[in-house]
C-alpha cells in the first residue's frame, strides 16, 4: 500500500504486476485539512491489522466548513459504505471496476 497526502480530493488507485497483471498494491490519496475551493477539510484512518500488519480499512473524517461547531465527524469507512470484505488490492480493483460503469458509487 502507498499513501498519499494533501491531494484535496478522494481517490485511490490499484497497481498490477507487470507479467501477470494481478493486483498487487492499492494506493490512496488523503485530502487535506485545508479548505480549499470551499471543500471541506479532511483526514484519513488507516486501521492495520496488528498481527499482519496488513491495512483493514480505511475511514474518511470531516470537518464541515457551514457548521464548525459539529466538529470532526466520521463521514464512511470503505469497508461499510462499499461493502467490501476488506480494502486489499484485489477487492479495490473491484471497487474501481464497478464505479468504472456504476458513478453513482464513486
Amino acid at each position: 500500500m502507498q499513501l498519499y497526502g494533501h491531494y484535496h480530493r478522494e481517490h485511490f488507485s490499484t497497481t498490477k504486476a507487470v507479467y501477470s497483471r494481478k493486483p498487487i498494491a492499492t494506493n490512496l490519496w488523503a485530502s487535506s485539512v485545508a479548505v480549499f475551493e470551499q471543500k471541506n477539510p479532511s483526514f484519513r484512518i488507516l486501521q492495520v491489522d496488528k498481527k499482519t500488519l496488513l491495512p483493514v480499512d480505511w475511514e474518511v473524517h470531516y470537518y464541515d466548513i457551514d457548521e464548525p461547531e459539529n466538529g470532526w465527524n466520521k463521514h464512511y469507512s470503505y469497508k461499510e459504505m462499499f461493502e467490501l470484505e476488506d480494502i486489499s488490492p484485489v477487492s479495490m480493483l473491484e471497487l474501481a471496476e464497478e464505479m468504472a460503469v456504476d458513478y453513482s458509487l464513486a
